[in-house]
């Protein structure tokens, strides 16, 4: 897969330092990945939300944060989003 908008987990790191080396390694193996579907996907992070047929929110660094991403499988394109509220520390 493809991840676009590599900015913007620079940024979440910047933002979340504490869950540096869970989005380094999230994206490492999102890059790695061969998804064509949500259920191919699930079987690899089970904990992950499938929100919608591309909206998928990935549970980072042992649930603590929540990174949203929307996923165009066909095209084996990620596209980071960005927004105050995909990412967050949980109770905050």
């Amino acid at each position: 897969m493809r991840v676009v908008a590599v900015k913007t987990l620079k940024k979440y790191i910047e933002v979340f330092p504490k869950a540096k080396q869970s989005i380094l390694s999230w994206y490492e193996e999102a890059e790695k990945a061969n998804w064509n579907s949500p259920n191919e996907l699930k079987e690899q992070y089970h904990h992950s939300s499938i929100v919608s047929e591309k909206r998928v929110v990935f549970n980072i660094h042992g649930n603590s944060f929540r990174l949203a991403v929307d996923i165009e499988f066909r095209l084996k394109i990620i596209f980071v989003v960005w927004d105050s509220f995909t990412i967050r520390q949980n109770g905050h």
